[in-house]
């Protein structure tokens, strides 16, 4: 998976433009506590994180998740999911702890929109879609503007409404 980890400081995109996936992130086999797109470490990554068209994220495994945002970090940016990003766990019929497709715990300084075209599917006992226990919030790259300077960047322009957009569907599936 990728693994965006900020535990020692804030992170300043290139050019602003996040962490973008084309191609396919495929974490199938047996396993546990898998996450396919991540961002993790207690500070702010400033930038987007994209799932363009055409992507394909799998993830197998229990108690896992394949997008995720950790408790106490941040994102200055929006979320944009297309492409296929599916999930299952890796026993079928086990008792595992239930999978979040998408896992928000911190904190979204931007919205998260899912395409027209997308499909996201979580399969297995408990599968969560799309599950907030952080926040969404306008965008706020004025309030980083001093870091992006620092960098030598400039804020991009980002239209944001710090909401979720879904104009695709989120399908979930019990049992397997």
């Amino acid at each position: 998976g990728v693994l965006i980890d900020n535990t020692p400081g804030d992170i300043i995109s290139p050019n602003g433009t996040g962490f973008q996936s084309v191609g396919t992130i495929d974490l199938s086999g047996k396993g546990t506590g898998k996450y396919g797109v991540a961002v993790y470490g207690g500070h702010t990554f400033l930038g987007s994180i994209t799932m363009l068209d055409g992507s394909v994220l799998n993830v197998v495994g229990d108690d896992s998740t394949a997008v995720y945002l950790s408790r106490f970090t941040t994102i200055d940016g929006n979320m944009e999911l297309a492409g296929t990003i599916s999930q299952s766990p890796s026993v079928k019929g086990s008792d595992q702890t239930p999978t979040r497709l998408i896992g928000i715990d911190g904190i979204i300084n931007g919205s998260i929109s899912i395409d027209p075209s997308s499909t996201l599917i979580n399969v297995g006992p408990s599968a969560r879609g799309v599950t907030i226990l952080g926040a969404l919030h306008p965008a706020a790259c004025t309030a980083d503007a001093a870091l992006y300077t620092a960098a030598g960047q400039t804020c991009p322009s980002t239209s944001s409404y710090g909401a979720l957009i879904n104009s695709g569907a989120v399908t979930t599936v019990g049992t397997l």
